[in-house]
C-alpha cells in the first residue's frame, strides 16, 4: 500500500539536492522571472536611495502612509509599520496607486 509519508523520507534523505531545489524563493533571494514575470505584480527591496522603487519594472512605486523605513529588515531594509499608541484609525503600511492591473 503506497504510504506519503514513505515517499517524502525517500525525497528528502535519499535525495537531498531535492529538498534544496524545493527550497522558497524568499529564502534564497528572488531573480529572473521571479523578479519580473508575468506573475508578479511588484518588487521592492527597502534599501538604498531608491527603497521604495518597484525595480520589477511594473512602475508600482511605494508611499508610505504612517509607516517607515528601517535598516533591520530581515534581508537589509524593511518597512515598519505599527498603530502607535493610543491606537488611531489611520492607514499604516506601503501604498502603491491603484491600477487595473492590480
Amino acid at each position: 500500500m503506497f504510504q506519503p509519508s514513505r515517499l517524502l523520507f525517500l525525497s528528502v534523505v535519499c535525495f537531498p539536492w531535492l529538498a534544496h531545489a524545493l527550497q522558497e524563493t524568499w529564502e534564497t533571494g528572488y531573480t529572473k522571472d521571479d523578479v519580473s514575470g508575468k506573475h508578479v505584480l511588484g518588487y521592492w527591496k527597502f534599501d538604498g536611495d531608491a527603497a521604495l522603487k518597484d525595480v520589477s519594472g511594473k512602475g508600482n512605486d511605494l508611499t508610505l502612509q504612517g509607516a517607515v523605513l528601517s535598516a533591520k529588515g530581515r534581508f537589509e531594509g524593511g518597512v515598519e509599520s505599527f498603530p502607535g499608541f493610543p491606537v488611531q484609525d489611520k492607514r499604516h503600511g506601503a501604498m502603491t496607486a491603484a491600477k487595473p492591473a492590480l
